[in-house]
Protein backbone atom coordinates (compact mmCIF):
# COMPACT_ATOMS: atom_id res chain seq x y z
CA UNK A 1 0.00 0.00 0.00
CA UNK A 2 2.83 2.42 0.88
CA UNK A 3 4.66 1.61 -2.35
CA UNK A 4 1.45 2.10 -4.34
CA UNK A 5 0.93 5.52 -2.73
CA UNK A 6 4.50 6.62 -3.39
CA UNK A 7 4.13 5.77 -7.08
CA UNK A 8 1.60 8.59 -7.32
CA UNK A 9 4.23 11.12 -6.20
CA UNK A 10 6.60 12.82 -8.61
CA UNK A 11 9.47 15.28 -8.39
CA UNK A 12 8.87 18.81 -9.62
CA UNK A 13 11.24 20.73 -11.87
CA UNK A 14 14.05 22.57 -10.12
CA UNK A 15 15.08 19.75 -7.79
CA UNK A 16 16.85 17.61 -10.39
CA UNK A 17 18.52 18.97 -13.51
CA UNK A 18 20.91 16.16 -14.46
CA UNK A 19 20.47 12.39 -14.39
CA UNK A 20 23.52 12.19 -12.07
CA UNK A 21 21.44 14.12 -9.48
CA UNK A 22 18.96 11.23 -9.20
CA UNK A 23 19.53 9.17 -6.01
CA UNK A 24 19.91 5.44 -6.54
CA UNK A 25 16.58 3.61 -6.44
CA UNK A 26 14.45 6.75 -6.69
CA UNK A 27 13.05 5.72 -10.06
CA UNK A 28 11.39 2.74 -8.41
CA UNK A 29 9.56 4.94 -5.88
CA UNK A 30 8.21 7.95 -7.77
CA UNK A 31 5.73 8.10 -10.64
CA UNK A 32 7.77 10.65 -12.54
CA UNK A 33 10.84 12.88 -12.38
CA UNK A 34 10.73 16.31 -14.02
CA UNK A 35 14.16 17.47 -15.15
CA UNK A 36 14.73 21.20 -15.47
CA UNK A 37 13.62 23.84 -15.93
CA UNK A 38 15.70 24.56 -19.03
CA UNK A 39 15.93 27.82 -20.92
CA UNK A 40 16.68 28.31 -24.61
CA UNK A 41 20.15 29.69 -23.84
CA UNK A 42 22.51 29.03 -20.90
CA UNK A 43 21.71 30.82 -17.62
CA UNK A 44 24.18 31.43 -14.79
CA UNK A 45 21.54 31.55 -12.03
CA UNK A 46 21.90 33.26 -8.66
CA UNK A 47 24.93 33.09 -6.39
CA UNK A 48 24.78 31.17 -3.10
CA UNK A 49 22.95 30.96 -0.77
CA UNK A 50 19.86 29.93 -2.73
CA UNK A 51 17.98 27.74 -0.19
CA UNK A 52 16.57 28.53 3.24
CA UNK A 53 14.07 26.59 5.39
CA UNK A 54 12.25 28.09 8.36
CA UNK A 55 11.53 25.28 10.83
CA UNK A 56 8.98 27.20 12.88
CA UNK A 57 6.67 28.03 9.99
CA UNK A 58 7.62 24.95 7.91
CA UNK A 59 8.30 27.27 4.99
CA UNK A 60 10.93 26.74 2.29
CA UNK A 61 12.48 29.59 0.33
CA UNK A 62 14.58 29.37 -2.83
CA UNK A 63 16.21 31.76 -5.26
CA UNK A 64 17.86 29.20 -7.53
CA UNK A 65 16.90 31.16 -10.66
CA UNK A 66 17.16 29.18 -13.88
CA UNK A 67 20.75 27.98 -13.73
CA UNK A 68 21.32 25.58 -16.62
CA UNK A 69 23.45 25.06 -19.75
CA UNK A 70 20.56 25.56 -22.17
CA UNK A 71 18.11 23.16 -23.79
CA UNK A 72 20.27 21.92 -26.69
CA UNK A 73 23.19 21.17 -24.36
CA UNK A 74 20.89 19.18 -22.05
CA UNK A 75 19.47 17.15 -24.91
CA UNK A 76 22.86 16.32 -26.42
CA UNK A 77 24.88 15.71 -23.22
CA UNK A 78 22.17 14.23 -21.01
CA UNK A 79 19.25 12.72 -22.94
CA UNK A 80 21.44 11.43 -25.78
CA UNK A 81 24.85 11.22 -24.08
CA UNK A 82 23.51 9.40 -20.99
CA UNK A 83 20.69 7.59 -22.70
CA UNK A 84 21.23 4.28 -20.86
CA UNK A 85 20.83 5.95 -17.46
CA UNK A 86 17.47 7.43 -18.46
CA UNK A 87 16.34 4.07 -19.82
CA UNK A 88 17.22 2.48 -16.46
CA UNK A 89 14.89 4.94 -14.73
CA UNK A 90 12.13 4.09 -17.18
CA UNK A 91 12.72 0.38 -16.61
CA UNK A 92 12.00 1.04 -12.91
CA UNK A 93 8.58 2.37 -13.91
CA UNK A 94 9.49 6.07 -13.73
CA UNK A 95 8.21 8.50 -16.35
CA UNK A 96 10.62 11.16 -17.65
CA UNK A 97 9.33 14.73 -17.91
CA UNK A 98 11.32 17.73 -19.17
CA UNK A 99 10.45 21.28 -18.09
CA UNK A 100 11.00 24.26 -20.40
CA UNK A 101 11.09 27.85 -19.13
CA UNK A 102 10.86 30.50 -21.87
CA UNK A 103 12.49 33.80 -20.95
CA UNK A 104 10.52 35.94 -23.36
CA UNK A 105 7.88 35.76 -26.06
CA UNK A 106 9.10 33.60 -28.93
CA UNK A 107 11.49 31.50 -26.83
CA UNK A 108 9.07 28.60 -26.43
CA UNK A 109 8.47 28.32 -30.17
CA UNK A 110 12.24 28.08 -30.66
CA UNK A 111 12.52 25.44 -27.92
CA UNK A 112 9.74 23.44 -29.52
CA UNK A 113 11.75 23.44 -32.75
CA UNK A 114 14.84 22.17 -30.87
CA UNK A 115 12.90 19.36 -29.18
CA UNK A 116 11.25 18.32 -32.43
CA UNK A 117 14.64 18.36 -34.19
CA UNK A 118 15.93 15.69 -31.81
CA UNK A 119 12.67 13.82 -31.33
CA UNK A 120 13.64 10.69 -33.29
CA UNK A 121 16.58 10.28 -30.87
CA UNK A 122 14.82 11.08 -27.59
CA UNK A 123 11.19 10.15 -28.24
CA UNK A 124 11.51 6.78 -26.50
CA UNK A 125 12.95 8.47 -23.39
CA UNK A 126 10.81 11.57 -22.83
CA UNK A 127 7.20 10.97 -21.74
CA UNK A 128 6.06 14.58 -21.46
CA UNK A 129 7.32 18.14 -21.95
CA UNK A 130 6.25 20.70 -19.34
CA UNK A 131 5.94 24.40 -20.18
CA UNK A 132 6.84 26.29 -17.00
CA UNK A 133 4.72 29.42 -16.64
CA UNK A 134 5.10 29.50 -12.87
CA UNK A 135 8.79 29.97 -12.05
CA UNK A 136 8.85 32.68 -9.34
CA UNK A 137 12.48 33.64 -9.99
CA UNK A 138 12.25 33.88 -13.75
CA UNK A 139 13.36 37.46 -14.60
CA UNK A 140 14.30 39.56 -17.59
CA UNK A 141 17.48 41.63 -17.94
CA UNK A 142 16.05 44.49 -15.83
CA UNK A 143 15.43 42.15 -12.89
CA UNK A 144 11.64 42.30 -13.27
CA UNK A 145 9.36 39.32 -13.63
CA UNK A 146 8.59 38.71 -17.27
CA UNK A 147 4.93 39.30 -18.26
CA UNK A 148 4.58 35.74 -19.55
CA UNK A 149 4.69 34.57 -15.93
CA UNK A 150 2.02 36.99 -14.72
CA UNK A 151 -1.44 35.65 -13.94
CA UNK A 152 -2.67 37.15 -17.17
CA UNK A 153 -4.96 35.14 -19.48
CA UNK A 154 -3.66 36.95 -22.56
CA UNK A 155 -0.02 36.17 -21.69
CA UNK A 156 -0.98 32.55 -21.04
CA UNK A 157 -2.65 32.35 -24.46
CA UNK A 158 0.52 33.55 -26.18
CA UNK A 159 2.70 31.10 -24.27
CA UNK A 160 0.50 28.01 -24.66
CA UNK A 161 0.02 28.61 -28.38
CA UNK A 162 3.78 28.67 -28.88
CA UNK A 163 3.89 25.13 -27.49
CA UNK A 164 1.13 23.63 -29.60
CA UNK A 165 3.45 21.92 -32.14
CA UNK A 166 5.42 19.74 -29.72
CA UNK A 167 5.60 16.19 -31.05
CA UNK A 168 4.96 14.67 -27.62
CA UNK A 169 2.46 14.93 -24.74
CA UNK A 170 2.76 18.38 -23.18
CA UNK A 171 1.89 20.02 -19.87
CA UNK A 172 1.43 23.59 -18.68
CA UNK A 173 2.56 24.56 -15.16
CA UNK A 174 0.70 27.50 -13.61
CA UNK A 175 1.32 29.62 -10.50
CA UNK A 176 -0.58 29.39 -7.19
CA UNK A 177 -3.36 31.84 -6.32
CA UNK A 178 -4.39 32.12 -9.96
CA UNK A 179 -7.85 33.65 -10.37
CA UNK A 180 -10.76 31.68 -11.81
CA UNK A 181 -10.75 33.56 -15.11
CA UNK A 182 -7.16 32.62 -15.81
CA UNK A 183 -7.75 29.03 -14.61
CA UNK A 184 -10.67 28.72 -17.03
CA UNK A 185 -8.52 30.11 -19.86
CA UNK A 186 -5.89 27.51 -19.02
CA UNK A 187 -8.41 24.66 -19.09
CA UNK A 188 -9.97 25.82 -22.37
CA UNK A 189 -6.57 26.22 -24.06
CA UNK A 190 -5.30 22.91 -22.72
CA UNK A 191 -8.22 21.14 -24.38
CA UNK A 192 -8.07 23.21 -27.57
CA UNK A 193 -4.29 22.87 -28.04
CA UNK A 194 -3.90 19.28 -26.84
CA UNK A 195 -2.10 19.79 -23.52
CA UNK A 196 -2.34 16.50 -21.65
CA UNK A 197 -1.59 17.87 -18.17
CA UNK A 198 -2.06 20.99 -16.04
CA UNK A 199 0.46 21.25 -13.20
CA UNK A 200 -1.04 23.45 -10.49
CA UNK A 201 0.47 25.68 -7.78
CA UNK A 202 4.31 25.38 -7.49
CA UNK A 203 5.80 28.23 -5.38
CA UNK A 204 4.71 31.77 -4.58
CA UNK A 205 6.82 34.90 -5.15
CA UNK A 206 7.71 36.63 -1.89
CA UNK A 207 10.35 38.78 -0.19
CA UNK A 208 13.44 36.96 1.04
CA UNK A 209 13.30 36.60 4.85
CA UNK A 210 15.95 38.38 6.91
CA UNK A 211 17.81 37.40 10.05
CA UNK A 212 17.74 39.34 13.34
CA UNK A 213 20.40 41.72 11.98
CA UNK A 214 18.42 42.53 8.85
CA UNK A 215 20.60 40.43 6.54
CA UNK A 216 18.99 38.52 3.67
CA UNK A 217 18.87 34.75 4.13
CA UNK A 218 19.21 34.32 0.35
CA UNK A 219 21.19 36.08 -2.34
CA UNK A 220 18.24 37.97 -3.86
CA UNK A 221 15.57 40.29 -2.50
CA UNK A 222 12.81 38.15 -4.02
CA UNK A 223 12.44 34.39 -3.88
CA UNK A 224 10.03 31.47 -4.21
CA UNK A 225 8.05 30.50 -1.11
CA UNK A 226 6.82 26.94 -0.60
CA UNK A 227 5.83 24.48 2.10
CA UNK A 228 3.03 24.77 4.67
CA UNK A 229 1.74 28.25 3.66
CA UNK A 230 0.82 26.96 0.21
CA UNK A 231 -1.00 23.78 1.25
CA UNK A 232 -4.56 25.08 1.61
CA UNK A 233 -4.46 27.19 -1.55
CA UNK A 234 -2.72 24.47 -3.56
CA UNK A 235 -5.42 21.93 -2.71
CA UNK A 236 -8.19 24.46 -3.46
CA UNK A 237 -6.72 25.31 -6.87
CA UNK A 238 -6.48 21.63 -7.84
CA UNK A 239 -10.12 21.11 -6.85
CA UNK A 240 -11.24 24.13 -8.90
CA UNK A 241 -9.33 22.90 -11.96
CA UNK A 242 -10.75 19.39 -11.64
CA UNK A 243 -14.26 20.82 -11.38
CA UNK A 244 -13.77 23.00 -14.47
CA UNK A 245 -12.39 20.08 -16.47
CA UNK A 246 -15.18 17.74 -15.36
CA UNK A 247 -17.87 20.26 -16.36
CA UNK A 248 -16.33 20.96 -19.77
CA UNK A 249 -18.59 19.58 -22.51
CA UNK A 250 -16.25 18.47 -25.28
CA UNK A 251 -15.41 15.50 -27.46
CA UNK A 252 -11.72 16.35 -27.22
CA UNK A 253 -9.40 14.68 -24.67
CA UNK A 254 -9.34 16.39 -21.28
CA UNK A 255 -6.13 17.11 -19.34
CA UNK A 256 -5.17 15.46 -16.08
CA UNK A 257 -4.14 17.63 -13.11
CA UNK A 258 -0.94 17.30 -11.10
CA UNK A 259 -1.04 19.03 -7.72
CA UNK A 260 2.21 20.79 -6.81
CA UNK A 261 2.99 22.96 -3.79
CA UNK A 262 2.41 22.72 -0.05
CA UNK A 263 4.71 19.73 0.41
CA UNK A 264 6.46 19.94 3.78
CA UNK A 265 8.52 16.74 3.96
CA UNK A 266 9.35 13.54 2.10
CA UNK A 267 7.02 11.61 4.42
Amino acid sequence: MITQFKRRIGLAAGIIRLVSNVPAGLGGLVEHITFGSYTLDPEVGNKEPVYYYDEESRTSYNSVELKNDGLREFIEKELIGKRDEFLKLKAQGCRIRISLAPRKTGDLAKMVAVVNEYWTKIGDIVDEIEVNAACPNHRDESGSLHPVLAKDPEALKVLMREGRDLLCPKAIKIAPDTDRGCLRTCVNLAIELGYSTIVSANTRLTNTPRDSHGNLHLSRDKCGKGGAPLLEGAVKQVLILCEMIREKDTHLPKPQVIGCGGVMSES
